[in-house]
């Protein structure tokens, strides 16, 4: 991310890292020049976020929204507010083969909003971690959404797991872990 944001050399002022966590995704955001960044979770996680940006001298630019991602996306559109950077990391939404059609229903919710608070020329990244929802279809939630918001994106990254997440092929089930970033217009 930190390299990808660089390189881009563009200035991004206003972020949100949905779903956070503990912020790791948002630590990087700051680390790489964004200027202020909201991390959002359900979760009780803000000691964890602040005490991480104390350690990477960020806890200026950083600040915690503990609340329900859906629900804060759509206090931010009737705000008007508009994000330059927006990281989407949920947990996974199907643990089980018969949940997959609801997992894609809720991907397709959860990127219409993401793109109604997208400002021009922003940096998205969608990630996923459901085993049952494959790179393709995971990837259509987010072009079917783009369109029907009237968004013209452009894919500038693809990210796969990582070496602590090894898979036997590209193709295989335990290939799940996915990332996909687009510059939206």
């Amino acid at each position: 991310l930190i390299d990808l944001m660089k390189r881009l050399n563009h200035p991004f002022k206003e972020g949100i890292d949905l779903f956070s966590y503990v912020g790791s995704w948002g630590i990087h955001a700051l680390s790489a020049g964004i200027e202020n960044l909201t991390f959002v979770d359900q979760g009780d996680f803000e000691i964890e976020i602040k005490n991480n940006l104390n350690l990477n001298q960020l806890k200026e630019r950083g600040n915690y929204h503990r609340g329900d991602v859906f629900n804060f996306l759509d206090q931010c559109v009737i705000d008007q507010k508009k994000f330059d950077l927006i990281l989407s990391d949920p947990p996974a939404f199907a643990k089980s083969v018969g949940q997959k059609k609801g997992a894609i229903e809720g991907y397709h919710k959860l990127h219409r909003k993401v793109f109604k608070v997208a400002a021009p020329w922003s940096l998205i990244g969608f990630s996923s971690c459901t085993h049952y929802v494959g790179h393709e279809e995971f990837q259509q939630t987010i072009i079917d959404e783009s369109l029907k918001e009237k968004r013209k994106i452009h894919l500038i990254y693809q990210g796969l797991q990582g070496w602590d997440h090894p898979i036997k092929s590209t193709m295989d089930r335990s290939n799940y872990i996915k990332s996909f970033f687009y510059i939206v217009e």
